[in-house]
């Protein structure tokens, strides 16, 4: 098959990407904007009286006081027992809940799918709309050289005591020759395989991304030159393999379900074979084999292959015409020029098929369901920077949604907050609430666990150790909705 089927196809058949210059200032608007933020001097921040909660285990333990200095949380424990020091500056949080600072593990910081965000559209309202969501960490999945040092400046200015969001980058995207878009770096042999991964790890990427068109012999030498340099390699299965080959051969993360339906369908093979069709589409979602998918994910879970579903990237193209999007308050962020050059997206799935729509949609829930049925690890992403996507607030939905398909709201947050800090191999850095752990926290006014909704209910933000109450954060919403490019 040498098309994605529409299940997924939509996630990476965007235009030719538009270079969009966010630039570092972004930072210095930010700094203006928190409550404890001193020139030239390190302040300690208390927070007192929260239920901390952790992702991991689920439990909430309340009165409890958290010290935070220098980027990092330096004491977290009953405030019994902590006495906050007489220059710190407290917040009192009696009532509130603290959960780590979620991540959103699939963007786009750097390309832009609608041109109208294009030059320097996206410096007063990206990362804004992101912290005021309580998203204090984004891995960017298509990163240049240029990009590359630019969030290296990101990280010296955070260094500095500036705010976030992290940004963790990878490579350029790889793909064979011919590439399926315009855009990626175009892989001839494994000799250049080779040769890039090592150029793009020296150059600063944390990741190497793969695309559609690599043969199993390009894949096999990118897998096996990655592990020698120590990066991982993410992105989409190619075409010429299944899931299984992929996760067996060392693919870290899959995005957007890639190759999953082609695996899961009972005629793998013969469907791989053909040239792809909407009636090729119908037979493989017709052949959908539950208890092969489940072995699938099982390989996951034994190889430790993260997938990446971006739900809300399908719910937005598939049911763009049926679940209200008009409606959504976070339009308040977008342009009208922006949504409607979504709504004339090549991608958008419409017309009188509706309910087969619907049942596609139902499908991924059912296959999001079983993989996490099966151990299988996920993380929350939202592919933002494509259409339907706004940034910070589509997190949530896709938490939302991963609680539809079958997780509880604890499982879900732990998608954002731990599986992130495990899949970084990081998980002494962030991931939760503990002492030596970066200062990335968010304070909600009701408790996430019984409810994932509950995680919009934001009464403030930590981001590296810079603290933005309600009324800033209204601020920053304030400030993005009247961006110049609106």
């Amino acid at each position: 098959m040498t098309r994605p089927s529409t299940f997924v196809r939509f996630a990476c058949c965007r235009n030719t990407l538009v270079k969009a210059s966010i630039l570092a200032s972004v930072f210095a608007v930010a700094i203006l904007f928190s409550v404890i933020s001193v020139c030239g001097q390190q302040r300690i921040l208390a927070i007192t009286g929260a239920t901390v909660i952790d992702p991991v285990t689920g439990k909430g333990t309340d009165q409890t006081t958290i010290l935070i200095s220098g980027g990092k949380i330096v004491k977290v424990g009953k405030d019994r027992s902590i006495k906050p020091p007489r220059n710190a500056v407290v917040y009192k949080a009696d009532g509130k809940f603290v959960i780590p600072g979620l991540w959103d593990m699939h963007v786009h910081a750097f390309n832009n799918f609608s041109p109208s965000r294009s030059g320097t559209d996206n410096k007063d309202s990206y990362f804004p709309l992101f912290l005021a969501n309580g998203v204090t960490g984004i891995r960017d999945m298509a990163s240049d050289s240029e990009d590359r040092k630019l969030a290296g400046k990101w990280r010296s200015e955070m260094n500095s005591g500036g705010p976030g969001p992290r940004v963790e980058v990878g490579s350029n995207i790889i793909d064979g020759d011919p590439p399926f878009l315009p855009g990626p770096v175009a892989i001839k042999d494994p000799n250049e395989a080779r040769a890039a991964v090592r150029r793009m790890k020296a150059d600063g990427a944390q990741y190497i991304k793969i695309y559609w068109m690599l043969s199993p012999a390009t894949f096999d030498a990118i897998a096996d030159e990655a592990k020698k340099v120590g990066i991982p390699i993410v992105g989409h299965v190619p075409f010429s393999m299944s899931a299984f080959a992929a996760s067996n051969r060392g693919l870290k993360s899959i995005e957007h379900l890639t190759g999953t339906l082609e695996t899961c369908s009972s005629k793998e093979d013969e469907l791989r074979a053909k040239e792809w069709t909407p009636e090729v589409d119908k037979e493989m979602k017709a052949t959908f084999d539950m208890q092969k998918c489940r072995r699938l994910f099982s390989t996951f879970k034994r190889n430790g292959t993260f997938s990446v579903p971006t739900a809300v990237l399908h719910r937005g193209m598939l049911l763009y015409d049926d679940y209200g999007f008009r409606t959504r308050p976070a339009l308040e962020y977008i342009s009208a020029t922006e949504v409607a050059e979504w709504e004339a997206s090549p991608q958008l799935v419409r017309g009188p098929d509706l309910a087969d729509r619907q049942r596609d949609f139902e499908l991924l829930l059912r296959v999001v369901g079983a993989m996490h049925e099966e151990g299988a690890p996920l993380l929350a992403g939202t592919d933002n920077n494509n259409p339907f996507v706004v940034p910070g607030f589509d997190l949530h939905d896709e938490l939302e949604i991963f609680v539809r398909a079958g997780l509880t709201p604890t499982e879900a947050l732990r998608t954002a907050t731990w599986n992130p800090a495990v899949f970084f191999g990081k998980t002494k850095e962030f991931g939760t609430v503990a002492a030596g752990k970066a200062a990335d926290l968010v304070i909600l006014t009701a408790d996430p666990r019984l409810d994932i909704r509950n995680t919009r209910k934001i009464d403030a933000v930590v981001s590296n150790a810079v603290l933005f109450d309600r009324k800033e954060l209204d601020k920053m919403l304030a400030k993005a909705k009247s961006s110049p490019r609106k």
